[in-house]
C-alpha cells in the first residue's frame, strides 16, 4: 500500500517516522534517512525527533512546500545507513493557493 501525503501550500508539515517490527519499535536514531520529491528537487536527511529519541521527525518548511508541484507527485523516504533501499514510497499532494496571500 502507498502513502498519500496532502498538504496545503501555505502550510508547513510535519510527521514522525517510526518503525515497529514484531511489535518492537526499532531505533532509528543512528540511521542515515532521506525524504526525497524528485520532482520538486528536494532531498532532506530525517533528524532525530526532539521528544521520540528512537524516532525520526520529517518536517517540510512552508518555503519547501511551496516547492512541490501542483500534481501528484511521487516521493520516497530512503535509508542509506548501508546499501540505499527504498523504505517507503508514495504520492505528495500539495493542494490550495501557495504563498502570501495577496
Amino acid at each position: 500500500m502507498e502513502t498519500t501525503i496532502t498538504v496545503h501550500g501555505r502550510e508547513g508539515y510535519s510527521a514522525l517516522v517510526k518503525s515497529i517490527v514484531d511489535g518492537q519499535p526499532v531505533d532509528l536514531s543512528g540511521a542515515s534517512i532521506y525524504f526525497e520529491v524528485p520532482g520538486a528537487k528536494l532531498r532532506l536527511r530525517l533528524p532525530v525527533d526532539p521528544v521520540d529519541a528512537t524516532s525520526l521527525r520529517l518536517t517540510l518548511t512552508r518555503a519547501q512546500v511551496e516547492t512541490l508541484p501542483s500534481v501528484p507527485s511521487p516521493f520516497a523516504i530512503i535509508d542509506e545507513t548501508g546499501l540505499p533501499k527504498v523504505i517507503e514510497r508514495g504520492t505528495i499532494v500539495r493542494t490550495g493557493y501557495k504563498g502570501e496571500p495577496k
